[in-house]
């Protein structure tokens, strides 16, 4: 039996505490300083309701933390002599680079970085997972199959995480907003703002499965739609002028530059 204990019970802890419920050979505890959000979890899932964290660190082999960024360092160092070898800190707090982690925590546990995106929390996430230099290959695969149960995992070197963070981790948003603009262009249009939201909505759907359905690249799927002398090269065309393209990647690196900073 694997123990997990997970600190804090937020949006993205509850989503991971959901999808790991269902698994067979572990045991779930989780504590938040909001007890009422922490009755609401346990309560709906098999998740062991613990009132302190001494008691969830020392019942707990991985303990994963979701809280946020700035409530890291004084947890942790408040807590480090419960921290022993045979523990695993799993951290999905953005911005906090290992080794901090590690010192904060007393420099005993095992520690892996996890950077998770809102889709999570419909069993759809992606996580870029993290690992110390010498961390064991049984420790690896355990973590690795914990995270692809409940969405699709990506195993980077931690330079790479700022630039995960912003393409992937943001990226929901960014597509939200494009949706968004695209909902605007309907109701001026003539479209009602529910007419337009659920056609575009089914239009991200549907555009999503084709994606993964066809073994195609990008380009080949944009150049199905596009026909020559069309209304869809016109509309390209116009985003090529106004330099989208270019905007979108200089925004992703604004992000990972945001992202550094951050750390």
């Amino acid at each position: 039996m694997l123990n997990i204990g997970v600190i804090g019970t937020g949006n993205m802890g509850s989503a991971i505490l959901k999808g790991w419920s269902s698994l067979e050979g572990i045991k779930l505890f989780a504590y938040d300083i909001d007890e009422q959000k922490l009755d609401n979890i346990c309560n709906k899932l098999k998740v062991e309701k613990i009132t302190n964290i001494p008691d969830l660190i020392q019942q707990s082999s991985f303990i994963l933390l979701a809280i946020k960024p700035n409530q890291v360092k004084p947890l942790l160092e408040k807590h480090k002599d419960y921290f022993l070898d045979s523990h695993t800190i799993l951290s999905i707090c953005a911005g906090i680079k290992i080794k901090k982690i590690k010192k904060w925590s007393g420099e005993s546990a095992r520690v892996v970085r996890i950077m998770p995106n809102t889709p999570a929390l419909v069993g759809k996430g992606l996580f870029a997972i993290c690992f110390e230099q010498d961390t064991t290959p049984s420790l690896k695969d355990k973590v690795i199959e914990l995270f692809q149960a409940i969405g699709k995992t990506f195993e980077l070197e931690e330079i790479y995480m700022d630039a995960y963070t912003a393409l992937i981790g943001s990226g929901p948003a960014y597509i939200i907003y494009f949706l968004e603009a695209m909902v605007e262009a309907g109701v001026s249009l003539g479209f009602t703002r529910d007419m337009s939201t659920e056609m575009v909505k089914g239009l991200i759907f549907g555009t999503a499965k084709m994606i993964e359905d066809m073994d195609k690249k990008l380009s080949d799927l944009r150049e199905m739609v596009t026909s020559p002398g069309g209304t869809t090269i016109a509309a390209l065309n116009h985003f090529d002028r106004m330099a989208v393209r270019g905007a979108i990647i200089d925004a992703i690196h604004k992000a990972c530059d945001r992202s550094k900073e951050l750390g």
